[in-house]
């Protein structure tokens, strides 16, 4: 027969353990009390416990839902995961309990914790939950309000990285075009305020678990007058979701044609920078036109590395073609299935191309 945490299905029990602090829709079987005890009387002592507990508890969206009857004995409740704890390892209310389990109906109702809370975004906790060996891109939001500045901070997240990804001893699973674990310095370094990193759930676990240890030791070294401030590295772990090209009819979504009609628009002389997925160096109205070859000081970029690396006009290639689509929009041309007919070929192309897998 389960007792105390046992009595938590491992499901639920694993996301307790991930966010002890989180709130959790539960359904409490009360299928464990002796006979000489009803069941609206062990329901009675299950809510009495519970609404003890909720004045020790951090979280005030707590609530207890409602309950079975003695065909169906059950207590249905939005509780913290450490109220669970708790509740089931009391020594009076906890013997009733038999199994706690996710409440099935969960997805019917308002949850806060779907909102911006947690350290780990909920859609990232989900990805961890299904197997945390698997490697993300994350972008981890630096903590404004630490107490060291926000300069100290980033730098602290990446050392905080490295020790998070040496501390990790559960095997990783790569997979076919994953990054090698550790911070992308060349896209980190274009914002003040993320880093981007590779990670295994497990190093992701991890590494919260570290700004929490530096948090609580800062605070305790800290003198009388700043014992109560943030110490934290990390503000938020979200996903770095991918990016997926769209192509449809580009040139008239984005009213390019009527621009042509009304002011004789021709792009002759600009020089356009299209962050795209590559542009196709081969196609015959580049080759026609040259105009993929750039003035002076201007160079195409590849960013689908590590570091970004130059491209020559006959290297570009676009496997998407959704680059080359929007390039077609910007020098006022339009294309069919069977012809291309193309106009302005006096503009100058600058392009850079993005990663952009399928997950």
């Amino acid at each position: 027969m389960a007792n105390g945490l046992d009595r938590i299905a491992d499901s639920l029990k694993s996301r307790i353990e991930n966010d002890p602090n989180g709130l959790y829709r539960i359904r409490i079987e009360l299928d464990n009390r002796p006979p000489s005890l009803s069941y609206p009387a062990a329901s009675r002592l299950v809510r009495r416990k519970i609404k003890e507990l909720f004045s020790s508890s951090t979280r005030t969206e707590q609530a207890i839902l409602s309950q079975g009857d003695e065909d169906h004995p059950y207590v249905k409740a939005r509780l913290q995961g450490i109220t669970i704890q708790q509740l089931v390892s009391d020594s009076d209310a906890g013997s009733l309990i038999s199994t706690v389990q996710p409440n099935t109906d969960d997805r019917q109702y308002f949850n806060p914790d779907n909102l911006i809370r947690t350290i780990i975004a909920v859609p990232m906790l989900a990805k961890i939950a299904e197997d945390p060996s698997l490697i993300h891109d994350v972008q981890i939001e630096v903590n404004v309000y630490c107490e060291d500045g926000q300069p100290k901070a980033t730098q602290r997240l990446k050392e905080l990285i490295g020790t998070a990804i040496a501390h990790s001893s559960h095997p990783t699973l790569v997979q076919p075009g994953d990054d090698p674990q550790g911070v992308n310095e060349w896209k980190s370094k274009l914002s003040d305020q993320y880093v981007y990193a590779s990670l295994s759930g497990y190093a992701i676990r991890e590494l919260v678990k570290l700004d929490n240890q530096w948090d609580q030791g800062a605070k305790s070294d800290a003198p009388v007058e700043k014992k109560n401030k943030d110490w934290h590295t990390i503000y938020h772990v979200w996903p770095d979701f991918k990016l997926r090209a769209q192509i449809w009819c580009s040139t008239a979504t984005v009213k390019a044609d009527a621009s042509r009609r009304s002011f004789a628009t021709t792009g002759k002389g600009i020089v356009w920078a299209i962050l795209d997925s590559g542009i196709d160096g081969n196609h015959p109205h580049f080759k026609k036109y040259a105009n993929l070859q750039l003035p002076s000081g201007l160079t195409h970029m590849d960013f689908m590395q590590l570091q970004p690396v130059p491209l020559l006009p006959a290297q570009l290639t676009d496997d998407y073609g959704h680059g080359t689509h929007v390039r077609e929009s910007s020098v006022e041309s339009w294309m069919t299935h069977f012809t291309a007919r193309y106009r302005s070929p006096g503009n100058g192309i600058r392009t850079a191309k993005l990663r952009s897998r399928e997950t």
